[in-house]
């Protein structure tokens, strides 16, 4: 899906989707494995998908590691200090199935956001490394 993120800050498919408004969003990408389909919805909202065929059927192993807020140019390293996230995250969760569009509309309108069944935000805040403040 690297191909699907560029200059970090929009995801690209049919039109683009701007991440970076000086606010908080709700973001929620999916990703589907039989079909190497993903999925951006941003505050509730589908905004475009992007079909990577080489994700097609494609399995994720056990033993990796999830980078966030860093583009990696090889798998677990060359990071660049100019594709860094300047901003914040919270409420990170990952579940192990691709969540229905009424369940990230509801997500968005409650605020209210479930422990992922992968990763979940009470977890992941207390794994970061580097220059990360928690809060």
């Amino acid at each position: 899906m690297s191909n699907s993120w560029r200059e970090g800050e929009r995801f690209n498919s049919h039109g683009s989707t701007n991440l970076y408004d000086h606010t908080w969003q709700h973001m929620c990408l999916t990703w589907k494995n039989t079909k190497g389909v993903a999925k951006l919805y941003k505050d509730g909202q589908f905004t475009g998908q992007d079909t990577n065929y080489a994700t097609e059927n494609f399995k994720i192993t056990a033993g990796g590691c999830l980078v966030l807020g860093q583009d990696q140019d090889s798998i677990g390293g060359r990071f660049d200090r100019e594709q860094t996230l300047h901003g914040r995250l919270a409420s990170v969760n990952m579940w192990d199935k691709v969540l229905s569009e009424s369940d990230i509309a509801a997500q968005y309108t409650s605020c209210s956001v479930p422990s992922g069944s992968v990763f979940n935000w009470s977890v992941f805040k207390n794994l970061a490394h580097g220059n990360v403040t928690i809060k």
